[in-house]
This record gives C-alpha cells, sequence and structure tokens, in this order.
C-alpha cells in the first residue's frame, strides 16, 4: 500500500475516523459506521493518526462499560444456572499454538455436556442464548454417546455469559470458580479489543494472571485441597 498522508485524507473523513478511534471503537466498528475499509483505516491510523487502539478501547471500556447482549427470561436463566451448576464447567487453559509452538493459545469459555439422549436441552440452551456451538461426540469404550455446548468467543463470554452468570448466579463450587474466571475474561476482552484482535502482545502481569487463574481453579477442583 502506498504512503498514505493527511493532505490525502478529506478534513471530515479525519476528523470522524480519528475522534472515533480514541473514542475506543474497533477498526471493524468504526467500518461499519463510516463504509470504509478495516485495513484503509489501520494504515491511516498507523501512518497518520498513530492513536493507541487498545488503550483508547480500555477507557471506553472503563466508561462505558462492556455491552450487554443478553436477551433471556428469568424462567430460562434461572433453569440454566441450576443446569450449569450440576452440569457444566468452567474452561482456563493455556497451551501452544498449533504450527507455532513458540506462541502461547490462551482459552477461556464455558461448556455443558452431556448423554446425546438428552439433546433437547442443549438446543434450548443454543437457541435461547445465540451464542456457542453445539457439538456431537461418538461413543468412548462403554461410554455413551455424547452432545456438548461449548462457547469461547470472547466476545460472547464478555456480552452474554458474564452478564448472565451476574444476573442469575451460580451456588456450587463453580462459584468459586466463576469469581476467578471472570477478571481474566474481562482482561482478555480489553486486550483484544473485544474479541476482535489477537495482534497485540499480552503484558506479562496478564499472563500472570490467567496462568495464577489456572491454579486457583485447579484447587477449587482438588477434593483433598478444600479438604485440608
Amino acid at each position: 500500500m502506498s504512503y498514505v498522508n493527511s493532505s490525502q485524507i478529506p478534513t471530515a473523513t479525519a476528523e470522524r475516523e480519528r475522534n472515533l478511534l480514541l473514542s475506543g471503537f474497533s477498526y471493524l466498528e468504526i467500518a461499519a459506521i463510516t463504509g470504509a475499509k478495516v485495513k484503509t483505516i489501520s494504515e491511516r491510523n498507523r501512518l497518520v493518526y498513530k492513536i493507541d487502539i487498545w488503550k483508547a478501547f480500555e477507557r471506553r471500556i472503563k466508561t462505558n462499560g462492556i455491552a450487554n447482549r443478553l436477551t433471556i427470561g428469568d424462567d430460562f436463566g434461572y433453569w440454566f444456572s441450576g443446569f450449569f451448576d450440576g452440569e457444566g464447567s468452567i474452561i482456563t487453559f493455556t497451551r501452544p499454538c498449533t504450527g507455532r509452538s513458540i506462541y502461547s493459545e490462551f482459552r477461556l469459555g464455558v461448556r455443558i455436556q452431556i448423554r446425546d439422549d438428552d439433546t433437547q436441552a442443549i438446543v434450548r440452551i443454543q437457541d435461547n442464548l445465540k451464542v456457542g456451538r453445539v457439538s456431537f461426540h461418538p461413543r468412548h469404550g462403554a461410554g455413551n454417546p455424547t452432545v456438548a455446548w461449548t462457547c469461547e468467543r470472547i466476545q460472547d463470554l464478555g456480552e452474554v455469559i458474564i452478564p448472565l452468570f451476574d444476573r442469575y448466579p451460580l451456588y456450587t463450587k463453580k462459584a468459586k470458580e466463576y469469581a476467578i474466571w471472570k477478571p481474566v475474561v474481562l482482561q482478555r476482552y480489553i486486550d483484544t479489543l473485544g474479541g476482535y484482535s489477537n495482534r497485540h502482545s499480552i503484558p506479562e502481569d496478564h499472563r500472570e494472571a490467567f496462568y495464577g487463574a489456572i491454579e486457583a481453579i485447579s484447587k477449587i477442583r482438588d477434593y483433598r485441597a478444600g479438604h485440608k
């Protein structure tokens, strides 16, 4: 792409884009608002505006909070919370990236996996929350075939799952897991511009918090540790 300087950008366009960037909007959001291409906005910012969009996004979230996309009734909310208390699991782990082992992959999510003769329960979850994915798993050994609902997309975790558990709280030991997991999800939400970009490196203190969460949740799940 050729060099872009400020004189090549119409004044009104430049002012609008700059204001949106300073307000913490991602390139994808600005493209949707203005009709410009994501790569064009990115290049203009890199060469002309030079705004740290991660810091701007963090200011936006601290000021306005995270968007809430939860659209469910109380009947489903309380049912889901109770069902998750019994059958759900909170996902927090890290591993080397596939094909790029020098980089680490940080995974967060929630999951419910049950026998596939209760598929209607998983379908109900998918239909109401409108996030996550449904997968079927064949029989292994003497076990039964299963069906799972899994949500790992950072935007969905921040904008749907956290509002859900904040409104309809867990009561088993998963409540303790959630209290540890939630801040890590919120920080990851900020570090990825709401799940839009993974290009920004994770600060060391955020990595340490992630590893600390894995260890703390593991201790909660350790029956022996809980009875010392």
